[in-house]
């Protein structure tokens, strides 16, 4: 019996240490850019957002079961792909412009996708919605780094941040970007 037990912690452990937020059993870390946050954001085309999202997406849905952990990013995959058919159908009066947070790690990964848009008229760089990556973590990188890196690049572009209709969306980010975690 104390065999068993000892093989069956051992699975258990090696189990966790697969986790896709892992490398090696240690937990993954990124870095984000402290002298120009702004660097770890990517320009990437609609294309891409909807590869990748699509991709995380076939990622979490196993045997078509989706884990209550994930129900969260499944829906804004979901809202996403409504988003990526309007910009089809319907002209904005803002520039879309579709962003990758990719901060320096221990592996190359984008860890969020930014849907914005720009307003040249009013000065306004405007954050729509966030999808996280599935295997993102707060243990990782907080998302109040996503943040910084934000508001460095509406400074860098002398414009305005405004992340109403992304807290109108998204009451998760606006807890924590606003109440819990003030930078």
């Amino acid at each position: 019996m104390k065999k068993f037990l000892i093989i069956g912690l051992f699975f258990i452990h090696s189990i966790n240490c697969l986790s896709p937020f892992k490398n090696n059993g240690n937990v993954r870390k990124y870095y984000p850019n402290k002298q120009c946050p702004a660097e770890d954001l990517k320009v990437i085309s609609l294309q891409e957002a909807s590869i990748i999202s699509r991709n995380w997406l076939s990622n979490i849905v196993v045997d078509n079961i989706i884990q209550p952990e994930d129900q969260y990013i499944v829906e804004k995959i979901n809202y996403a792909e409504q988003y990526f058919q309007n910009q089809f159908t319907k002209l904005s009066k803002y520039n879309d412009l579709y962003l990758a947070w990719a901060p320096k790690g221990d592996i190359s990964q984008i860890l969020f996708i930014i849907f914005s848009s720009v307003d040249h008229e009013n000065r306004k760089f405007i954050v729509n919605m966030l999808i996280p990556c599935p295997y993102w973590d707060s243990q990782q990188i907080s998302a109040n780094e996503l943040k910084n890196a934000l508001s460095s690049l509406a400074s860098e572009s002398d414009a305005e941040l405004d992340l109403e209709p992304l807290f109108d969306s998204d009451i998760r980010i606006k807890m924590d970007w606003t109440y819990f975690n003030e930078n």
